[in-house]
């Protein structure tokens, strides 16, 4: 039998996040570009067609030597009219193949990079309106947006919100400047006051700070402060990711090595150190250091079991379809994935109708898909009595020390314990990862 500091250790390790499944280096690469448009086409069947956009603005002024995300770094702003019209041309096409979305309902849309404020306020605008007046926009609905602080002017906010978004997020990731220098991220807490209240002048409604624990040089102490300057601002939620050191996909010359990152139990601290200051602070653990203000609409949807996990994140809302546009965009209908080209030259002079990276999910593709998304949004989730076989006696450690319990049923129920470990249970489930 393991000690509890052994397993808390080994299921504190970073892990995916699982918004696809399978993850993306087994996706097998079964489908024709035709075979993908009939998947989209079939997803939009329904007499209330519910469709969700992605947009990725790839462009960055300086990389972060921490981010692993699909970036192209230049200083070249000419490129914003040239990447605007691959964006509509894509686009195009897919309103070509895919009639169904004529006045689809647009319930969720979703601007990330790289960093969506490289374009200027005017071809934000540009990029959106055509795309925006092919649907149906909704009362109900999330268009949110990743803003860099050291780019942001009060149009960028302005004219984004007047085009529907009303929440926003904020890469934070650590208020220590020596933590900032060594990931090449420097911004002033000067400059995120400033865009908070201009945010909530103009009349945002969510307002979501991410941060980064695992960084080089962290320690219990500094992470607490930057907790605290969080509170002080008091956002509508808070994204407590932790560092996935993966050198391999790093692109920069980093400024750290492996011995300035915290490690082992000393990174599991700066998580658990403060997960409960900031559920004092009348925050609620989402799940795996998401947390949300009460009543919150993902606190209030996973409460009434209706909670999404999917392509994009958490979401209180479901979708028939996500449409991922520009480089290295995911879409996902509903039996199928589909990634486009990331190198942006590729991008550039992919034909649309060559065969991208692309994934048919199997009837067990979909079942295990199922379970995870069950975990990561309920907490809990149902077992076929093969899987339980295969699982039971590895779990057994995690039963003894009230991680998990089984009901009759053959349900698992993870306590609260457990939660930060979701995705590392997944991997313990997960057929493909040997």
């Amino acid at each position: 039998m393991e000690t509890l500091s052994k397993i808390t250790l080994h299921y504190s390790r970073p892990a995916p996040r699982y918004n696809t499944y399978p993850l993306i280096p087994f996706w097998k690469n079964n489908l024709s570009q035709n075979q993908w448009i009939n998947s989209c086409r079939q997803s939009l069947q329904k007499k209330n067609k519910k469709i969700s956009l992605y947009i990725h603005i790839p462009f960055c002024e300086t990389l972060c030597s921490f981010c692993v995300c699909n970036t192209y770094i230049t200083k070249d702003h000419a490129l914003e009219e040239v990447y605007l019209k691959w964006i509509h041309k894509e686009f195009a096409y897919y309103c070509q193949e895919i009639p169904e979305l004529d006045g689809a309902s647009l319930v969720q849309l979703h601007i990330g990079g790289g960093t969506p404020n490289f374009f200027s306020p005017k071809n934000l605008s540009l990029l959106l309106q055509n795309i925006l007046k092919k649907f149906s926009i909704p009362k109900l609905k999330s268009f949110s947006w990743e803003a860099d602080l050291r780019h942001l002017s009060f149009d960028h906010l302005k004219i984004l919100y007047e085009l529907g978004f009303k929440e926003i997020s904020f890469g934070i990731e650590d208020f220590d400047p020596k933590v900032q220098r060594i990931i090449n991220k420097v911004q002033s807490p000067k400059q995120l006051e400033l865009a908070h209240e201009n945010a909530l002048k103009i009349g945002y409604d969510c307002i979501r700070y991410d941060l980064i624990y695992g960084l080089p040089y962290q320690n219990i102490a500094s992470i607490k402060k930057s907790i605290k300057k969080t509170l002080e601002y008091k956002p509508n939620r808070i994204a407590y990711y932790p560092y996935i050191h993966s050198p391999e996909n790093q692109k920069s010359p980093r400024l750290f090595n492996t011995s300035d990152l915290p490690l082992g139990n000393d990174r599991h601290l700066l998580y658990t150190s403060v997960n409960e200051y900031i559920k004092k602070a009348s925050y609620s653990d989402l799940a795996m250091g998401y947390y949300v203000l009460e009543n919150d609409p993902l606190q209030i949807a996973k409460k009434n079991n209706c909670l999404v996990h999917n392509l994009l994140g958490y979401s209180a809302l479901e979708t028939n379809l996500i449409l991922g546009l520009g480089t290295s965009a995911i879409s996902e209908s509903m039996n199928a994935y589909h990634k486009n080209e990331k190198i942006l030259k590729k991008y550039q002079s992919q034909d649309s109708k060559q065969n991208k990276r692309t994934h048919k999910l199997s009837q067990k593709d979909l079942e295990y898909r199922a379970i995870i998304r069950s975990l990561f949004t309920q907490e809990k989730t149902t077992f076929s009595n093969n899987l339980l076989k295969k699982i039971y006696k590895k779990w057994e450690d995690l039963e003894k020390h009230a991680f998990i319990k089984y009901d009759k049923y053959n349900k698992l129920i993870l306590s609260t314990e457990a939660s930060p470990f979701i995705a590392n249970l997944c991997l313990d489930i997960d057929y493909y990862v040997k």
